[in-house]
Formats: C-alpha cells, structure tokens, sequence
C-alpha cells in the first residue's frame, strides 16, 4: 500500500484537512490494524526511543524494546517520538481481537511496531505487547512536559462539598481544555491540576465567575496560578 500518511477529512466530512503531528504514524497504525499486519515499522531521524530527551541530557541511551503501556505513558507525559494516540488503533484491534477469539488460543494478532531511523536502519526500538520484565530495571525512561502551571483551589469550605470538583472539572471539559495532572489533598481542601499555561488567564477568569457564590462566603479561600512548571 502506497498512500498519503496525514491527510484527511474534517469533522463534518465537507473538506480535506491535515492531520497535524504524528499524523503518519497514525495512519501507519491504523492501516496495520485493519489488514492485521505483522509489524508496523516508523521510520524517524533518531536511532529509536532513547531513556530521555537527548537534547537535554547527554547521557541518554538507546531503549531496545519497551511494551505498549510505557510507550502509552512516556507519549503522554512529553515523549515526542511517538504521538500518544499513534497506539490506539493496534491497541483496539488487539482487544477487539481478543474478544471475537474467545475460545481460541490465537494469538496472531500482536502487531510488532519498530521505530528505526531512515538514516541508521541497524538501531531502533522494538515496541511489543509484552516485554520481559527486568528486576533490576524499575525506571525506564524520563519525560517531562514544559510550559505547565499549576492552578491551586484552596477553601476549608471544600470538604464534604458534594459536586464542587464536577462542577469545576465539567468547566474545563467546556472550555476545552486539557488536564494532564490533577491531585487533592486528603483533608480536601485543596485541589490542584495542571495545564498549559496559555490557558491560564481563561480559566482563572472562568473559575472564579463558576464559585463566585464559595468564593463570597468563604468556602474556596482563594484560586492561585503557580507558574513555569515542569511535570
């Protein structure tokens, strides 16, 4: 198959579009789940998935295999190599799989993804379902994500507040934005999450018309923006 790798339809189906980054290797990913390929292979300009960005630590090394899950996870929290949706499509046709095999012990449907690069084939990651895990090796890799800042919800009134945290996670889920952390401190009276930190004045601005009323009689003591965090 011969094919153009990131170009696509809108939403609406009206007009082509681009799919923007990774769209190559999604398209790569969801042609090698619909003809149940073998192995699916990425081609890149680095040797592989290196333990952490090698711009900016020198000492980073060449990962030689790693499973679905962790690739999931380095993707998501600022791993470039691969688009955190680059694995949904074999990920689905895996589970998909499996459930139409029951009763079958077929396990035919693993698809090998190898991520090399074009100008150095012999080196590259093999990325699989499943890994042999070694003891000795309890972290793999290092991420990060750059350009975060922390939104901090403060108010002893918080406690036993039933549908304040919907309410203010349903806000954000409005404005569109993406929440990459989020945590809360056991005595509840604090939550905190992260996001981009363009977003920040929009949802400063939006969280406080959305507790005017706990913000008035002290229930939420006061919403704070931390600034330049890396997660």
């Amino acid at each position: 198959i011969l094919t153009t790798g990131f170009i696509g339809y809108n939403t609406k189906g009206d007009s082509m579009t681009t799919l923007g980054r990774g769209g190559s290797d999604y398209s790569a990913s969801l042609i090698s789940a619909l003809i149940n390929a073998n192995k699916l292979y990425i081609m890149t300009d680095v040797d592989g998935i290196m333990t952490c960005d090698p711009k900016k630590v020198t000492r980073a090394v060449l990962l030689d295999e790693i499973d679905y899950t962790y690739l999931s996870e380095m993707s998501y929290y600022g791993a470039k190599i691969i688009h955190p949706k680059t694995l949904l499509p074999i990920i689905n046709s895996k589970n998909n799989n499996n459930n139409n095999n029951n009763n079958n012990n077929n396990n035919n449907n693993n698809i090998d993804i190898y991520v090399k690069n074009t100008f150095n084939y012999n080196t590259g990651t093999l990325i699989k379902q499943t890994i042999e895990k070694k003891i000795c090796k309890t972290i793999y890799a290092l991420t990060s994500i750059e350009n975060i800042n922390l939104i901090n919800i403060k108010g002893t009134g918080l406690n036993g507040n039933i549908g304040l945290s919907g309410r203010i996670f349903s806000l954000l889920g409005e404005l569109g934005i993406n929440i990459p952390f989020i945590t809360q401190a056991s005595s509840e009276s604090l939550i905190t999450f992260a996001i981009l930190n363009t977003y920040s004045k929009l949802v400063i601005d939006n969280l406080k018309k959305c507790l005017d009323k706990e913000l008035s009689l002290n229930l939420v003591d006061n919403i704070e923006c931390v600034d330049n965090i890396v997660l």
